[in-house]
């Protein structure tokens, strides 16, 4: 049964590794992390690329489940009062929740080098999106993330928590750790709206102890079925939305509106981040 659990999520990371296991921050065009689900499961997989922009692949590797003492830091991490991504996501850190990712739920990851500082370990891990209480689908992946450190006295934090898919750049020269792209779903952070879609994608950089957004993003396309306008069709067998051109804006507009509703409240959440 636990496997079968285990075969129900695919994260695909991307990064460039040295010889010797540790990553090579500054000679990655970029890092990805993105879950992708199998049909038949969760067999984990690691794409490294020598150039990003141009998808050159140079190796791949499978991931395995978290060990045991990682998850354990994990917990400690996610647990601990020091984590300001409690209030950001209210609804993922509720005791039933807490729970089950104690429990039976299942994670996989990746350790690799965010900072450059070889005193420090990080590793991004992953698990269903049913193990955090979202209330639809997650960008189609249906993963929560994390990215957790072990900090130089030994202490395991959470540096960074989103939806679906993480992405890195190089680092600034104002700071040894990598730029992040993350990607924040309505159905995780506020599943009680019932709203079902939209999401805000952040920019962040890392200053002053910890990453700050210094870019945000609105996006409602992924309404575009439930509210129903032609934005574009979000797969090849979608059928097309014929309505006129205004009813199709005002829809659109319709969609917006329902999510920024949603949104601005919770970006009071991120204050810390500021």
């Amino acid at each position: 049964m636990v496997m079968k659990v285990y075969l129900k999520l695919m994260l695909a990371l991307v990064c460039v590794l040295g010889s010797s296991g540790r990553a090579a921050p500054l000679e990655a065009t970029g890092v990805g992390f993105g879950p992708q689900p199998l049909e038949d499961g969760i067999a984990g997989y690691a794409s490294f690329y020598k150039n990003f922009s141009t998808d050159t692949r140079v190796k791949r590797e499978d991931l395995k489940p978290l060990p045991s003492s990682i998850k354990q830091g994990l917990l400690s991490a996610l647990e601990s009062k020091s984590n300001l991504f409690k209030p950001v996501y209210k609804a993922v850190y509720t005791a039933a929740n807490l729970k089950k990712l104690q429990g039976s739920c299942p994670f996989v990851g990746l350790a690799f080098e965010i900072d450059n500082n070889k005193k420090t370990q990080e590793w991004f891990t992953g698990t269903l999106s049913e193990c955090t209480g979202a209330s639809g689908e997650l960008g189609g992946n249906n993963t929560h993330i994390w990215l957790i450190q072990k900090n130089e006295q030994g202490i395991w934090q959470v540096l960074m928590e989103g939806d679906s898919t993480m992405d890195a750049g190089l680092a600034r020269s104002s700071s040894s750790y990598k730029q992040l792209w993350t990607q924040h779903y309505v159905s995780s952070f506020a599943p009680q709206s019932g709203l079902g879609c939209g999401r805000v994608p952040l920019r962040w950089n890392y200053h002053n102890g910890r990453y700050r957004i210094i870019d945000q993003g609105l996006d409602y396309h992924d309404c575009a079925r439930t509210i129903g306008f032609d934005y574009p069709p979000s797969g090849p067998n979608d059928a097309p939305i014929y309505i006129s051109e205004t009813e199709n804006t005002r829809r659109k507009r319709e969609a917006e509106v329902k999510v920024n509703a949603v949104v601005q409240p919770w970006l009071q959440s991120l204050k810390a981040f500021r």
